[in-house]
């Protein structure tokens, strides 16, 4: 990272975005089309009150090649809109990279983080069946179960949790509740339905 790109960074942690923005006008001179440099602008323009001018940049970025590239420049094309109080925008970004380019692991990690953001628990369980799917990983799996637990917990359907315990079950049965989080999240999903009886036995 360049010393001048580095003090815009530092001006815009200490909120200096007048300073911000004034450093940011030469370089992007040099470099127009940076989408780095421009989501700094448009995080500048945004913490300075130009909200329309911010949204309209931020937006413009959303297919930007560059961006799409650099999850760490995605993160930060998100933030702008969860600070414009825009969360679900920011969960669009990750969603329309994922959906270009569905062999990034990361890209969907972030994405069912930004789900869990918005209490958005079905499409998060939804996200986590995809990434399970894909990539086969256990922990995805529990992913997925801990959201259908969490949709209860916020007024879903209590037939859910009967969803949550067969699946449990059938990895007990498979001996894949290999760690202590497994089987207290088991047990937890036995409690949530009055199952005291069958969470000692478990």
């Amino acid at each position: 990272m360049s010393n001048k790109l580095r003090a815009v960074y530092e001006a815009l942690e200490s909120r200096k975005v007048k300073q911000a923005l004034k450093l940011l006008g030469p370089l992007l001179e040099k470099k127009p089309d940076s989408g780095q440099l421009k989501i700094l602008k448009a995080l500048a323009q945004l913490r300075s009150g130009k909200v329309e001018e911010a949204l309209k940049l931020a937006r413009e970025l959303k297919t930007h090649r560059e961006i799409e590239e650099d999850e760490g420049l995605l993160g930060n094309l998100a933030l702008v809109f969860r600070e414009a109080g825009l969360p679900s925008e920011a969960t669009e970004c990750y969603a329309g990279a994922w959906a270009r380019h569905p062999e990034r692991e990361g890209l969907a990690r972030s994405l069912f983080a930004a789900y869990g953001r918005e209490r958005n628990y079905l499409k998060q369980q939804q996200t986590a069946q995809k990434l399970y799917k894909q990539f086969g990983k256990e922990s995805y799996y529990l992913w997925g179960i801990v959201c259908t637990s969490l949709q209860v917990l916020h007024g879903g359907p209590a037939k859910l949790l009967s969803l949550a315990e067969r699946q449990m079950a059938k990895r007990a049965e498979e001996g894949k509740l290999a760690t202590y989080e497994e089987l207290r999240l088991y047990l937890e999903v036995l409690k949530s339905q009055g199952k005291h009886a069958e969470a000692c036995e478990a």
